[in-house]
């Protein structure tokens, strides 16, 4: 740990946490004793800014922390916010949480259908892949309409998010893609949306059903 005796740290200890300011106060030596750190944020999860750098890089004392108070994660160290399981535990406490993750993190879907969870506008913090990700776009509009917003310019011209976005907010038309908007203009864009699609499946199928008997002639 460091050279503290084992009075000091139990001393230091109790008096952490009987104040809850004591942890800042005290010399670097004490702020880099797992055992005082520890103790700290798990009295006031915001004490780990004031731990020293080792220990803002381990995940013991990370995951402690946090367990406190989710929006401490701002102080953990880089390698750690590219640590599924810190980020993980993060989000399933606050989904705004996915902010402060590594770009790496953001592109993880499992890292991503957590915080969504909490809201579907949260993917507008996963990385231009997964705003691109038509699954998680449909998720994300139907908790919240919108979401159509965040998602890629690709899936704001998809007219089954746009349809299902709408479904939840109309409003969202104005989050649709311009061709999108001026189908819908002056009509009941959830006609007009479910009327096109409809057709389109109706066209696929007409398609594979001439495939399928020419391949049998």
């Amino acid at each position: 740990m460091n050279n503290l005796t084992k009075q000091q740290i139990e001393d230091t200890i109790k008096e952490v946490n009987l104040d809850l300011h004591h942890y800042e106060t005290l010399p670097i030596e004490y702020r880099s004793n797992k055992y005082i750190t520890l103790a700290a944020v798990n009295q006031h999860g915001w004490n780990l800014q004031f731990a020293s750098d080792e220990l803002k890089n381990d995940k013991e004392v990370a995951i402690a922390a946090i367990n406190k108070d989710c929006g401490v994660l701002h102080f953990v160290s880089q390698e750690l916010k590219n640590d599924k399981d810190v980020i993980l535990l993060a989000v399933e406490k606050d989904g705004a949480a996915l902010e402060c993750a590594s770009d790496e993190l953001k592109n993880d879907k499992d890292v991503i259908l957590t915080a969504m969870k909490r809201s579907g506008l949260l993917l507008g913090l996963a990385s231009d892949e997964l705003k691109n990700n038509k699954e998680l776009a449909m998720i994300a509009v139907k908790d919240d309409g919108r979401a159509l917003f965040v998602v890629s310019e690709n899936l704001q011209n998809d007219k089954e998010v746009v349809l299902a976005a709408i479904k939840e907010f109309l409003y969202a038309i104005e989050f649709a893609s311009q061709e999108i908007q001026e189908l819908c203009e002056d009509k009941d864009p959830i006609q007009v949306l479910e009327s096109l699609i409809m057709a389109e499946k109706l066209e696929t199928e007409l398609k594979q059903k001439n495939l399928i008997n020419r391949v049998k002639v």
